[in-house]
């Protein structure tokens, strides 16, 4: 699998291979206290200054909370950069209550580790039952097909998903991710985000609610 290290100046989170990805649960931690609890709007905010990127793994969260029964807020669509630049609490507090927004979940970049490694050339050949005369030694060597060498990279990227009540204001759960080798951004956004969901769900932080219907 092969990935353009240049992509990464145009977003941390924008990586070429050849196959999708799968993200693993390295840490989770919940609120026993906060458990169970009903919610029926989530807020997603990804922690991102690629705009690209913020807006691929804020829709596709809001898709998976749709078909978990939950209405979903892309909220970098009501907390705009000016907002949260003020650092205003009660300010995003209020956003957020006027919107109906009562589950509230913060995507963030723990790191991203690459590393590299020698793919050694291979030769394959047709073997002959015999090679005693120049003529078919010859021809035996110029049948042995040779694959060149190459490196590989690989990248690893760790994420920290964080899930608040907004009426409490507390941390419900905390989950750490790592996937490898996102074929693009929007492959990375829908492994986390099914994985995060799943998670959320398997452990009562969130209850799987009927898919509501137009």
């Amino acid at each position: 699998m092969k990935i353009s290290i240049k992509l990464i100046a145009i977003s941390i989170l924008f990586f070429i291979v050849s196959c999708s990805s799968v993200t693993h649960v390295t840490g989770f931690w919940n609120e026993e206290a906060e458990l169970r609890q009903t919610y029926k709007k989530v807020g997603i905010i990804a922690v991102t200054s690629y705009i690209q990127s913020r807006q691929a793994v804020e829709s596709k969260f809001a898709e998976r909370f749709r078909l978990n029964g939950y209405e979903a807020v892309e909220c970098s669509k009501i907390l705009t950069p000016e907002i949260m630049k003020r650092k205003d609490k009660n300010e995003i507090a209020d956003i957020l209550t006027k919107n109906n927004i009562d589950g509230f979940l913060i995507v963030s970049i723990l790191d991203i580790k690459e590393s590299e490694h020698y793919v050694p050339g291979t030769t394959q050949y047709y073997p002959r039952t015999y090679y005693n005369n120049y003529y078919d030694y010859y021809y035996y060597q110029s049948d042995r097909i040779y694959t060149e060498g190459y490196y590989e990279k690989s990248v690893q990227i760790f994420l920290e998903s964080n899930f608040y009540n907004v009426n409490s204001e507390k941390l419900v759960s905390t989950i750490q991710t790592e996937t490898a080798n996102p074929a693009d951004v929007n492959d990375l956004a829908d492994s986390f985000s099914n994985t995060i969901v799943k998670v959320l769900i398997e452990n009562g932080v969130i209850k799987k609610l009927p898919v509501k219907t137009e």
